[in-house]
């Protein structure tokens, strides 16, 4: 009877063990067709990032909870095609590379961008954009307002099975969606 000699080291049967009999720490996934989720995203805050512009796919929008007694905030997530900055939640400016998550809080002017909702909110497709403050403005009673430079680059694509999971998952947590349905919407921790 033949048997098979080959010793897959993915095979968790074909693992060595370490002298003191347990295995060596796994420190990475193992498997093919990984796809890396987005944990400590940063975010791009005009008032400190303004000298760069954002870059990417726009993959959804964000319902975001009050931030110290605030209101509720909305956010575009945006997987950079081209290097970036953000901040951390130490309030620091971190470099975002292609690849990589970064959240762009959503104002005034960019939630009446018709073009920018449509593509953040469709269920199977994306389109790489760019966005970039140009310059703030008085609007009256001591307030300011962003104004923001756009553009779409290059054909719509169909989204990553990764996005359409994004996308659902941003529809669930809305509270338009989780009061319709009578669930609790999800709660995510300020980024700041």
């Amino acid at each position: 009877m033949a048997t098979d000699t080959k010793n897959d080291s993915k095979d968790p049967k074909n693992q060595v063990l370490k002298a003191d009999g347990l295995p060596a720490p796994l420190t990475a996934p193992v498997g093919k067709d990984i796809m890396y989720l987005a944990t400590n995203v940063p975010v791009y805050r005009p008032d400190h990032c303004s000298e760069y512009g954002i870059q990417g796919w726009l993959l959804g929008i964000h319902e975001m909870p009050p931030v110290g007694g605030e209101r509720e905030w909305k956010c575009f997530v945006v997987r950079a095609t081209q290097p970036t900055i953000g901040m951390d939640r130490d309030g620091k400016k971190i470099p975002v590379m292609p690849g990589e998550e970064v959240w762009l809080p959503i104002t005034h002017v960019l939630e009446n961008d018709p073009v920018l909702k449509a593509i953040a909110n469709h269920p199977t497709k994306t389109q790489e954009v760019f966005i970039k403050p140009t310059k703030k403005i008085s609007i009256g009673g001591g307030q300011t307002l962003w104004q923001f430079q756009s553009a779409v680059i290059g054909d719509i694509r169909v989204r990553t099975d990764h996005e359409k999971l994004l996308v659902a998952q941003t529809v669930a947590a809305s509270p338009q969606f989780a009061q319709a349905n009578g669930s609790a919407s999800a709660v995510v921790p300020p980024p700041f």
